[in-house]
This record gives C-alpha cells, sequence and structure tokens, in this order.
C-alpha cells in the first residue's frame, strides 16, 4: 500500500531521518515513537505531501485515500456544534476543498455512529471533553471513507480513562473498516497490545520491526543515544537508564494472552 524508498528528511540544521526505506501492508497497525524532535509528525506529513523529502521517495498506491488527524486542531472550529462541523468539512469551503452545496444528512451521522458519539451531534465542540473532542475528529475523518488513518499523538492530553477509550475505538474501527493505522506517540506501553510493528526513531535514525524484536538494550541504546537496559521485574520488562527507570515496556498481548515483551 505504502512503500518508502529510501528516504532521507531534515529541518534547517537537523537530519531528522536518513536512508530510510520500509513497506506499510493494507490493514497494519504501525505505531512510530522517539523522543521530542525526533521526527515523528515531520514523517506523517511526508506520506501526506505536506513536508519535503530532501532524498528518496514515497510510493502510494493511486486509489488510496488517506486521512490524518494532527495533534492541534483549529481554534476557530470550536465555535461550531459537532454537526456543523461535520457540514463544515464535507462542504469544504473553509479548508479549500471542492464546494458541495448540498450536504449528506445521513453520511455524518453514520460517521458520528461509528465512533459512538451521534448523541453528541447538537453540542457545541468547546463544550466538550478533550476525548470527546478526539472522538468527533475521528467521525471527520471517516466522512470520505479512508483506506489509512495517520494519527499524530491522539492520546495526548488525556487521562487514563479516555486514553483507554481512544485505543478501544481506533481498535474496533480498525477490525471494522479494514484500517491501515500509523498513530505517533511519546509513551509506547498503552498501545503495544494493539500493534503488529513499531517504528523507534532517534538521532537520525530508524527501525521498523516487531515489538519483540525492538525492545531490546541495544537497540534502544542507540536510538536514544544513551545506555538503557532492558529489566525483567516480576513478569513485566522495564528501560532503565542509569539508577532511574526510563520507560515501562508493559505487556505485549498479540491476538490471544498477554505474554512478556
Amino acid at each position: 500500500m505504502i512503500n518508502i524508498n529510501d528516504i532521507t528528511l531534515q529541518v534547517p540544521g537537523k537530519i531528522l531521518l536518513q536512508h530510510f526505506s520500509a513497506h506499510i501492508h493494507p490493514g497494519e497497525r504501525i505505531g512510530i515513537f522517539g523522543p521530542n524532535g525526533a521526527g515523528k509528525s515531520t514523517l506523517l506529513k511526508a506520506l501526506l505531501g505536506m513536508q519535503a523529502i530532501y532524498a528518496g521517495n514515497i510510493a502510494i498506491a493511486k486509489t488510496t485515500t488517506i486521512a490524518y488527524l494532527p495533534q492541534e486542531f483549529d481554534t476557530p472550529t470550536l465555535d461550531y456544534s459537532v454537526i456543523g462541523f461535520l457540514q463544515l468539512l464535507i462542504r469544504g469551503e473553509k479548508y479549500g476543498l471542492p464546494i458541495q452545496k448540498r450536504v449528506d444528512h445521513q453520511r455524518c451521522d453514520t460517521a458520528l455512529t461509528e465512533v459512538n458519539a451521534l448523541h453528541l451531534k447538537h453540542k457545541l465542540l468547546k463544550q466538550l471533553s478533550g476525548g470527546e473532542r478526539k472522538r468527533i475528529m475521528l467521525a471527520g475523518l471517516l466522512l470520505n471513507h479512508p483506506q489509512v488513518l495517520l494519527l499524530d499523538e491522539p492520546l495526548a492530553n488525556l487521562d487514563l480513562r479516555y486514553q483507554k477509550e481512544m485505543l478501544s475505538l481506533i481498535d474496533q474501527l480498525q477490525r471494522r473498516l479494514s484500517l491501515t493505522i500509523l498513530i505517533t506517540a511519546h509513551d509506547f506501553n498503552p498501545l503495544l497490545h494493539l500493534l503488529d510493528r513499531v517504528l523507534f526513531m532517534g538521532e537520525g535514525q530508524a527501525i521498523l520491526d516487531t515489538p519483540e524484536n525492538v525492545i531490546q538494550d541495544k537497540i534502544l541504546s542507540d536510538l536514544y543515544q544513551t545506555p538503557l537496559h532492558v529489566v525483567a521485574i516480576n513478569g513485566r520488562k522495564w528501560v532503565l537508564s542509569q539508577e532511574d527507570i526510563f520507560l515501562n515496556a508493559g505487556n505485549h498481548c498479540h491476538g490471544g494472552p498477554c505474554v512478556s515483551v
């Protein structure tokens, strides 16, 4: 579905990614992780064509429709009702899209139903919680029946309850609609049970593999440019930096009982 061929990404004064290649399969779930400034969001924007590629190329099938959930939303849209916001997306006048004078109300209701948010239809976006608002943004992504979702930090600023709800919703949508999903996050612990592969980025390098193959001393130490050690405590794996706990790698449940990662 998506072929990334020997790409190099850079911003002024910094190379974010160099000579990276990957093939993303239909229906695959990939988590993208790394420290601040590693280039996670930039990679998503490169897939969208919003970020120039210094070298290499990205090939995407012509029939593939991609939808993108950014980290931040346009503040003026918060004054709209939920249904008004979705109708705005369909009409397209604010976003430079082809204007459709006749809005398909059933299309909006279907998208809201997909994310279990039809009851929020007439509320203002600014009246919603952060978790509810992101649910509505997901509904907006579904209006054009995408095959690929690019989700940039969808768990940011959500408490544990809404993180679990958001991840459950993403899981359900992926299964029901056979979506390919790329999702960025700082903390990989809540996501591991959902993912087929993980992409760790750091210091211009990246590795894409299964969680079991990536969460290892040498790989994480090289990517984070600091000595890290993966240790097992009470059946769970932890990543230690010197004397401090760096990251909790948690457990990975992949289509069956949980096993240590």
